[in-house]
């Protein structure tokens, strides 16, 4: 195993144990090398070093054996299926294309994947939105998938996230937005309740279009009836920067 993928289970597995007051978080894959740094910067010869850490950091996905107890407690998972007591849903990498390795992730083709893991407390468990009049203001794009998806029963059990500018400007630069395998994580994938195994869920977000030469502030924020906004620390959200030369 490289030494790159150990340093990034370690981090993957103490981020289970975060101990503030957030029910639920975000946290951004890839990560600048500087942690007070958020700022995911590269051009046309530096493309690699992050598809690489990308490719270090889906590891632990792809290959069960590395996480302790994760190869003997994996299930297949879906809304008819949820994973019974102490085991844990199968996250199939290859579901994530074009954010894969053959494609670099996205940056050679200056179309980055960044993955989102939803991060939650022991025993949290979402509320959801039951039918469009209790859905919050969101951003139109979600709403609209909402109410294309909301012929099928099971879509409402979903902690929904999107992604955009942070203010006009970064919305004109950031373009169009992909999610995938689609913008949430289904409800099977919670609580977290101590299962040996247990990896966060994921979602890839692409930048399919960003405007190159200039740093784009993007914000992501998870949607569910029971993440509050706070004035202090806004709970379920995420910033970050992309600059492509």
């Amino acid at each position: 195993m490289a030494y790159t993928t150990l340093v990034v289970l370690g981090g993957l597995l103490a981020s289970l144990n975060f101990g503030d007051a957030e029910e639920i978080r975000l946290l951004v894959q890839p990560t600048p090398p500087d942690e007070k740094n958020d700022l995911i910067w590269f051009n046309s010869t530096s493309y690699d070093s992050w598809s690489n850490h990308l490719d270090n950091f889906i590891e632990a996905y792809r290959t069960p054996e590395l996480v302790p107890g994760r190869a003997g407690n994996l299930v297949k998972c879906d809304w008819t299926s949820p994973p019974p007591p102490g085991k844990v849903c199968h996250i199939n990498t290859e579901s994530f294309a074009p954010c894969v390795i053959t494609n670099y992730f996205g940056y050679k083709k200056r179309a980055p994947c960044i993955f989102l893991q939803f991060i939650t407390e022991k025993d949290w468990k979402p509320k959801y939105y039951n039918d469009l009049k209790t859905l919050p203001v969101m951003p139109r794009n979600l709403r609209n998938y909402i109410n294309e998806k909301s012929v099928e029963a099971h879509t409402w059990e979903t902690v929904w996230v999107s992604c955009d500018g942070e203010n006009a400007a970064d919305k004109e630069f950031i373009g169009p937005v992909r999610y995938i395998p689609g913008p949430g994580v289904p409800g099977y994938h919670f609580p977290y309740a101590g299962q040996k195994g247990y990896l966060p869920p994921l979602v890839a977000v692409q930048l399919e279009m960003p405007q190159a030469g200039v740093v784009i502030n993007v914000e992501c924020k998870t949607w569910a009836a029971n993440i509050k906004p706070h004035k202090d620390k806004p709970i379920g959200t995420v910033k970050f920067q992309v600059m492509i030369d």
